[in-house]
């Protein structure tokens, strides 16, 4: 929380806070939901004094919890992060799990901001897939930090 209401006011922090914002965000969601939901959790590589626009990621990795996980079916939350050089890559992968009304005026708001944040952000420097099936949600960004 601390990094959230205190670090992340800044237009770019050190990769390796993010990293570890992320890597706490990621073990708190084990110990919730503990054999609920198989958590595959990666990160390749080190930031090497990088910089990243603070909590660009992470509604990309909320949402796949979001609607990834249910206690009556089986849930795999798949968050793989990546950096060689100054390039990151992010993939997340959820099962839908989670039943979705038209009129849930919350959906899609996360996605939609951090679509126009990395437009302000990272114009022409980020690359962000989004592909979804009836079964499931992946997302593919990559990002080109200098």
């Amino acid at each position: 929380m601390r990094y959230v209401t205190r670090e992340a006011d800044t237009d770019f922090v050190p990769l390796a806070k993010e990293f570890a914002y992320i890597e706490n965000y990621m073990a708190l969601q084990q110990l919730r939901l503990d054999d609920t939901a198989q958590i595959d959790f990666l990160i390749k590589g080190h930031p090497n004094g990088q910089q990243i626009s603070p909590l660009i990621l992470i509604s990309f990795i909320e949402n796949a919890f979001k609607y990834g996980v249910n206690p009556q079916e089986k849930s795999l939350v798949q968050v793989h992060l990546s950096i060689t050089e100054n390039r990151l890559h992010l993939r997340t992968f959820n099962k839908k799990v989670r039943i979705f009304h038209e009129d849930d005026s919350s959906n899609g708001i996360g996605v939609e901001n951090t679509k126009t944040r990395l437009k302000l952000l990272y114009p022409e420097k980020h690359l962000l897939i989004l592909n979804e099936t009836a079964h499931d949600f992946t997302v593919e960004l990559t990002l080109y930090l200098s």
